[in-house]
Formats: structure tokens, C-alpha cells, sequence
């Protein structure tokens, strides 16, 4: 492999900042339409994510949904646990009535 290829490619520890050496990156974004539309689109992203985490922050209906949920689901284990417990005599209650008719 040519050494100017070699230069170009990322090393092992710049692979996760950007995948080039940072002199090539230079070159191809900076001063160029394509650098432009680059670091546009970088920031319009960042500005996106910003607003759209504002946006999270401040929405409290998620939270309150979460809330009639968890007590829904509360309502539901205790009725099944009282009808667990009550099931019992019921049933006795049902058998002696059966039995005396």
C-alpha cells in the first residue's frame, strides 16, 4: 500500500472520531462547498436533537400515562389476589348450599 494512501486511512485509535486522519478531513471539509453543507448538516442535526430532548424533558404526559398504568396494573393484582383468597369460601359456601338442596 502507498504511504500516502496509508496516511489517509484512520488509525486504530482515530477510528471512532471520524474514521480519517484529521490534516485529510481538513482538506476535504473545510473551505469547500461540501465542508459547508457538512458542518450545516452537523449543526442542523445537533439543533434537532436539542430541541427534540427539550422537547422530552418538558412532555409530562409520558409520565402520566406510566402512572394510571402502574396503578391499573395494581388494581389488577390485588383483584386477583382478593378473588385468590375468597375463591376458597366461595366455593365451600356454593358445595354446602348444593348439598342442602
Amino acid at each position: 500500500m502507498s504511504a500516502a494512501i496509508k496516511s489517509a486511512l484512520p488509525r486504530d485509535d482515530e477510528r471512532c472520531s471520524g474514521g480519517l486522519d484529521p490534516a485529510v478531513r481538513r482538506r476535504l471539509f473545510t473551505g469547500s462547498r461540501a465542508g459547508t453543507a457538512v458542518r450545516f448538516a452537523e449543526e442542523r442535526t445537533r439543533v434537532m436533537l436539542a430541541t427534540f430532548l427539550r422537547r422530552l424533558v418538558k412532555d409530562e404526559q409520558g409520565g402520566e400515562v406510566l402512572e394510571y398504568a402502574l396503578i391499573a396494573g395494581l388494581i389488577v393484582v390485588a383483584a386477583i389476589a382478593a378473588i385468590t383468597a375468597v375463591g376458597g369460601k366461595v366455593l365451600a359456601r356454593w358445595n354446602s348450599l348444593d348439598a342442602g338442596l
